[in-house]
Order: C-alpha cells, then sequence, then structure tokens
C-alpha cells in the first residue's frame, strides 16, 4: 500500500461530470468551471457545489442566491479549460470562450445554448469549509436537449467530461 496526499485523495471519488455554473448580479454575469457538485436529495431536488470562497463566482452567488447549472459536451472541452482558468474580473469569459447565453426562466443568471441540460438552482443555505463555500441549493427549473435526452442520456450522443485533477480529463462512454 502507498499512502497518498489527502489533498489528492478527492481523485479518488470525484466521479460527477464537469459542469459550468452562470451567475450574475444587476449587469454582471460570469461561467465559471466546476467539477464540485453533488446530488443531496431527489425531492426536492437539492444540490450541492463547493466553490472558492474568493471567486467571482461566489461573490455572484452571495449577491443573489442563485446560480445556472449547465453541462457541456466532450465539444466544449477548450471552453472549459479557458472558464476554469481566467478570472470573470478580469475577462468576460461568455465571450472570450465564443458562448451564447439565453434567458433561464426563474433566475437571473443566463444560461448556455451550447450546453446539453440547464438546471436553475436557488440556493437555500452556505456552509463554509476552509477556503471554500458550499452552496446548497434547490433546482427549480431544468432543461435538457431533446435530441439527446430520453429518460436518460443518449451516449452516442453527448459525452460527459471528468475531471481527473492536475488538467487530465476523461469522458463517458459506452464502455
Amino acid at each position: 500500500m502507498k499512502n497518498i496526499p489527502l489533498n489528492e485523495a478527492y481523485r479518488l471519488i470525484n466521479s460527477s461530470p464537469v459542469v459550468l455554473i452562470t451567475s450574475a448580479y444587476k449587469n454582471q454575469k460570469n461561467v465559471m468551471t466546476l467539477n464540485w457538485l453533488n446530488i443531496i436529495n431527489s425531492e426536492p431536488f437539492i444540490i450541492g457545489a463547493a466553490i472558492a470562497k474568493d471567486s467571482y463566482t461566489s461573490y455572484l452567488i452571495e449577491k443573489t442566491k442563485e446560480f445556472g447549472i449547465n453541462v457541456p459536451d466532450k465539444k466544449l472541452l477548450p471552453q472549459i479549460k479557458l472558464c476554469g482558468n481566467l478570472s470573470g474580473r478580469e475577462v468576460d469569459k461568455f465571450k472570450k470562450a465564443n458562448l451564447n447565453i439565453f434567458e433561464a426562466e426563474k433566475i437571473k443568471a443566463p444560461l448556455i445554448k451550447e450546453c446539453s441540460a440547464f438546471i436553475e438552482c436557488k440556493v437555500k443555505k452556505k456552509l463554509i469549509f476552509g477556503d471554500v463555500n458550499f452552496f446548497i441549493a434547490e433546482a427549480v427549473s431544468a432543461k435538457v436537449n431533446e435530441k439527446i435526452f430520453n429518460k436518460i442520456y443518449n451516449i452516442d450522443k453527448i459525452k460527459f467530461v471528468h475531471h481527473l485533477g492536475g488538467g487530465n480529463f476523461y469522458f463517458s462512454s459506452k464502455k
């Protein structure tokens, strides 16, 4: 047996797909890449999102108590990387990544047209762990691209992106 650093142990159980989190406050909007997303309950549908406290996204979510979850496909890997490596305080990541937005139904944060699925969330509680805000939110609306979704995802039409840490990714497949 080999010991590994505890700050790398998350890679052993990290399995949720990468998502793009959108947020907005007044005339400010942002998108960030997030892998630390958890389903907490199915009815009501409660989600937990772990986001760095000092991030622009945390700031915007704290102001509005809402955010959008956008599920990207493998085709968006360059945009996923870009949105994970730049700060929205310094650059309009939607513009820089060439991502088109549309208006959400029940939240003010925009949603991303190029993604396959969307969940609109309203924050119910915030917990703080070290340098991370853990937003516990209730889903208030969900939409999918009907070409790829019929009760479950058609794995021939979408390849979920998973982050292994250290800039490494893998994609869902039939195997």
